[in-house]
């Protein structure tokens, strides 16, 4: 199936999906197209434990040369320089990994932030679904103040202003 939807005429489009903008998708159609497609969400990555991911802060060549410079010092008699080396190298690791925690933890708001449900046309009915149901063909019904639920291609507008402050740290719509 070609993606390239945003360069196609909306007719052409409406086409090579085989929906109307009246009767959108048939339930069954839509079901159909969710087996083949999957659900509309984001993945969930398997979390590792949080002592890996810390642990894995150490596994870089600088991290390794700093580790063993810290150990030399401590054998050849230089307790201060280990002792403030090993220091910076637990600091850096625990600064890594709670960059590391704020990035998944703004991921999970992520996708907390997405529409969990969608106003679409489904067998010439609107109706609401679970945002992770729709598929590609489904026309989506957008009023003011709904947040987008998927990638869509916009059909008909009357004065749309689009806020991707969540996104991107706009101010304006």
């Amino acid at each position: 199936m070609n993606t390239k939807y945003h360069t196609k005429k909306i007719e052409e489009v409406l086409v090579e999906l085989n929906i109307s903008t009246k009767q959108g998708l048939s339930t069954e159609e839509a079901l159909k197209r969710i087996d083949i497609y999957g659900p509309n969400s984001i993945p969930e990555a398997k979390q590792k434990p949080w002592y890996v991911k810390f642990l894995s802060h150490f596994n870089d060549f600088l991290m390794i040369i700093l580790i063993v410079a810290s150990v030399f010092s401590l054998i050849i008699g230089e307790t201060k320089d280990g002792i403030v080396i090993a220091i910076i190298v637990l600091a850096n690791a625990c600064m890594g990994y709670l960059q590391e925690f704020k990035a998944d933890n703004a991921v999970r708001a992520l996708k907390k932030m997405s529409g969990s449900s969608a106003k679409v046309v489904r067998d010439g009915i609107p109706s609401i679904i679970d945002a992770e149901n729709l598929v590609p063909g489904d026309i989506i019904i957008l009023e003011n103040g709904d947040k987008v639920p998927a990638d869509a291609r916009l059909i008909e507008t009357v004065h749309l202003k689009i806020s991707e402050s969540s996104l991107t740290g706009e101010s304006k719509p």
